[in-house]
């Protein structure tokens, strides 16, 4: 049986798809967590990794270490820089770019798809899913300025995406990245995330000692948290339907890079 790895940073991202797509099994718990179930002929592996790159990084190392799957995705929130994509919205990664920060302005390497575009197009309806350019940040930024840089498109943000991208390409495996916008263009964090996180993983402790010292972030805190439940719902819905597609078995997506200037707004 062939095997698809999952890979979401918390579990906030695929608590919703484990109820809805169940039963799925829990098979470890460290280094990382790892639930698995058979579905539509394939065993399918969810890894979490928790956020950013030394996490991810980490948690594609451990999870092919006795072999290679036959499909790799990254699946779990986005931040959307375009009104076009307001929360809830579901995305299928088309292109994946990683900006290290703002003020990069050489051309930067994207991981595309090559002659692939129809296929990406039947998934979008079969999920249903916008197609939309990913850029990966090593933490959150200001979507001001995000946004004018990215004017172009209707683009989203992560931390994480482009690394897996990068890890399937350069082992010509297929890759799928399917996202939903838990915070709109016109939404910021507002507070700082190490502030509340520690090892990739967001501590409650932590949250509930930032909210003692500052209480005037409880809004913000509630409406995030009512956000990424409206984004949890869609992405399991989305996954759902990636799942039973035929195009997911007919596309067989394997990513090529190519060097090309983002859509930006100098």
């Amino acid at each position: 049986m062939q095997t698809a790895l999952i890979f979401a940073a918390l579990p906030e991202e695929y608590r919703y798809l484990l109820r809805s797509a169940g039963p799925w099994r829990l098979v470890c718990r460290r280094p990382f967590r790892m639930f698995r179930r058979s579905f539509a002929g394939r065993e399918w592996r969810l890894v979490e990794t928790g956020m950013g790159r030394d996490r991810i990084t980490r948690a594609l190392a451990w999870a092919v270490q006795e072999r290679l799957p036959a499909m790799v995705l990254s699946i779990g929130f986005c931040g959307s820089l375009s009104a076009a994509l307001p929360v809830g919205s579901v995305v299928l990664g088309q292109s994946f770019q990683f900006l290290q920060s703002l003020e990069e302005r050489c051309e930067a390497e994207l991981i595309g798809y090559a002659g692939t575009a129809g296929a990406i197009d039947e998934l979008c309806r079969a999920v249903p899913a916008r197609c939309a350019p990913v850029v990966t940040l090593p933490r959150p930024q200001a979507k001001t300025l995000l946004r004018r840089r990215f004017l172009a498109a209707a683009t989203v943000i992560d931390m994480e995406s482009y690394f897996v991208a990068g890890f399937a390409r350069d082992r010509g495996l297929p890759f799928f990245c399917l996202r939903a916008v838990s915070d709109a263009a016109q939404d910021e964090i507002g507070f700082d995330l190490d502030s509340i996180s520690s090892n990739g993983r967001v501590r409650i402790l932590k949250v509930v000692a930032l909210l003692s010292r500052r209480p005037n972030l409880l809004p913000v805190f509630y409406y995030a948290w009512k956000r990424s439940r409206l984004a949890a719902r869609q992405l399991a819905r989305a996954f759902m339907a990636l799942m039973q597609s035929p195009a997911l078995e007919a596309a067989k997506l394997a990513p090529a890079a190519r060097s090309a200037t983002h859509p930006e707004n100098p």
